[in-house]
């Protein structure tokens, strides 16, 4: 999901859409939405594999932070975190997931979100992706893996190229 934060702080997230379609001549949704009355977002849940695609057009009127989630695992003492400049990736027992900005805007980070915030695990893990915006219009583009194999990629080997003729055009 996505944050937008005007302090950095205090976090809006979509809890209604304007208009929402499902995009011709591909499997994915398009929403929109508006967190404030000058800020615009349009969303597309493009799904790829075990991965899939989110990319976000934002239209604001002003200064943004933001922070993007993967999904959550379940926080232990063993769990096998990376972070880079464009992602992020947590890795437990056999799960894994990890997020990847195709944008090159935001840097990786995991997130330990408060307890029993999830149904199943009281203490978890958030790969995430944080970033600013200035006044204007933003995309950002990502790329969302989870895995429950075992096999947790490395976060410098996630796929992201071939994913890049699935994002909407710009």
């Amino acid at each position: 999901m996505l944050a937008l934060s005007e302090d950095g702080t205090h976090w809006r997230v979509r809890e209604e859409n304007e208009d929402w379609s499902l995009e011709p001549g591909t499997p994915s949704v398009r929403a929109h939405w508006r967190p404030w009355p000058d800020v615009e977002i349009d969303t597309w849940l493009i799904p790829a594999g075990r991965r899939h695609l989110r990319a976000h057009r934002i239209r604001t009127g002003r200064p943004l932070h933001t922070a993007e989630g993967g999904f959550c695992v379940p926080r232990d003492e063993g769990a096998r975190q990376e972070t880079g400049e464009a992602g992020a990736l947590v890795a437990t027992g056999s799960l894994c997931s990890a997020v990847r900005d195709l944008t090159g805007t935001r840097r990786g980070e995991v997130v330990r979100p408060s307890p029993n915030g999830h149904l199943l695990w009281p203490r978890t893990l958030l790969p995430t992706l944080r970033g600013e915006l200035e006044p204007g219009e933003h995309w950002l583009t990502t790329a969302v893996y989870a895995d429950t194999s075992g096999q947790a990629p490395g976060l410098t080997t996630l796929p992201t190229s071939d994913l890049l003729k699935l994002l909407p055009r710009r």
